[in-house]
């Protein structure tokens, strides 16, 4: 969808854009994806895998200019980052050790959440679980930065639609950032490199290193787009 847009598809070639392009990006919401599908993922999955979904329907709202859809797709994501009243409707299993309040489960700790005297503000529960039960100092997991990637995808598209996403939940992205790097240790690398050019941009934060950045699974070339 972003190609196609930067393409500029619909004029580039309108009649494969609006018979044969925005047909299958609209049949994908609805597809099935092993038992579920692209909505049902975001709305139902706390992980990477909904994290994924969720910017794939972002897109897929933006480019076929479906507000519905878009508004939708930002109340579950507002969930996702900590507001239950917004959205409160994932599956996060059954170990919820990494939860501040295991009642009340969310996918980005709350601001000054702490275990056992351990701060885990910004902690991605469900993703941190992957390394075992809550303990300190974490096992590695690569699945944090990982839910990350759609996250901020979905935060950027988001934000182009008139969505205050960066700043939702005490900047709950800043913070689960900041608990990879500062509490964790676990800088991003590989196909997670692109995302400290676009957190930084939008935060004025300085967690990016030295160019070129890897391209990630679904974004990439932010040490251009998004260089100070």
């Amino acid at each position: 969808m972003i190609a196609a847009d930067l393409i500029s598809l619909k004029t580039l070639d309108a009649p494969f854009d609006q018979n044969v392009f925005r047909p299958w990006l609209r049949s994908l919401l609805t597809a099935q994806l092993d038992g579920m599908t692209l909505v049902s993922t975001h709305e139902q999955r706390p992980n990477n895998w909904g994290t994924h979904a969720g910017a794939a329907r972002a897109a897929i709202a933006a480019y076929l200019g479906d507000s519905a859809q878009m508004t939708r797709t930002a109340q579950v994501f507002r969930g996702w980052l900590g507001d239950r009243t917004a959205y409160a409707g994932f599956d996060f299993g059954s170990d919820l050790t990494w939860q501040c309040d295991a009642a009340k489960p969310v996918a980005v700790n709350p601001t000054a959440c702490t275990k056992s005297g351990v701060a885990i503000d910004g902690a991605l529960p469900d993703e941190m679980r992957r390394g075992g039960t809550f303990a300190w100092p974490p096992t590695y997991t690569g699945y944090a930065w990982e839910a990350l990637q759609g996250a901020t995808l979905q935060a950027d598209l988001l934000r182009r639609a008139g969505h205050d996403t960066w700043n939702w939940s005490d900047r709950a992205l800043l913070r689960a950032t900041r608990f990879l790097y500062a509490r964790a240790g676990w800088a991003a690398d590989g196909d997670d490199e692109w995302q400290p050019w676009l957190i930084d941009r939008r935060y004025g934060s300085a967690y990016r290193a030295a160019a070129p950045a890897q391209v990630g699974k679904n974004f990439g070339y932010t040490d251009w787009l998004y260089a100070p």
